[in-house]
């Protein structure tokens, strides 16, 4: 992988932390403020203030894990430009969702996975409802017989991956 390569890699796996960071912040604020403003206010145990942090190793453990999905993808990444002898590039990247990005060539999903115009065999799209509301389940089938799992929440966005598949 060449350096501007790794460049682009780094920029998807930086979009991929950042979300998860956010996303364990968050959290662990929720956890954190209350168990550490009741460890102010009543004195119930000797330590309740140093439970109050908790959260924050548990966050960090969470982060942690997560990365390791980053080297999946750059594995991805390396197997599909010596399979097909291509570049992996972001060329008129398109931000979909979150984490979701469409360029020419690559359907990119920040940290997790990265795959090719030309490995993709079929795409199909559920539409799940949950506690939170509708979300479109897309399954990717690759050539290697391996299925990929992105959520959207658009319909239309759902939409434009089937598009871009199908144009040349």
């Amino acid at each position: 992988m060449k350096s501007k390569d790794n460049i682009i890699v780094n920029k998807y796996i930086a979009i991929f932390h950042k979300r998860n960071f956010l996303t364990a912040f968050l959290c662990t604020m929720i956890v954190f403020v209350p168990l550490f403003a009741v460890a102010l206010i009543f004195d119930v145990i000797e330590s309740d203030i140093l439970i109050a942090f908790i959260p924050f190793l548990l966050a960090i453990l969470f982060l942690a894990l997560a990365s390791f999905y980053t080297i999946r993808f750059k594995q991805m990444i390396v197997n599909q430009e010596k399979l097909y002898s291509v570049r992996f590039n972001d060329e008129n990247a398109e931000h979909l969702e979150t984490t979701i990005y469409l360029s020419n060539e690559w359907l990119i999903c920040a940290g997790i996975s990265a795959i090719h115009k030309e490995h993709i065999k079929a795409i199909s799209s559920t539409l799940r409802y949950g506690q939170a509301g509708a979300s479109n389940e897309i399954i990717v089938k690759t050539a290697d017989d391996k299925k990929y799992r992105i959520w959207c929440m658009s319909a239309s966005n759902v939409q434009k991956i089937r598009n871009w598949k199908n144009s040349k």
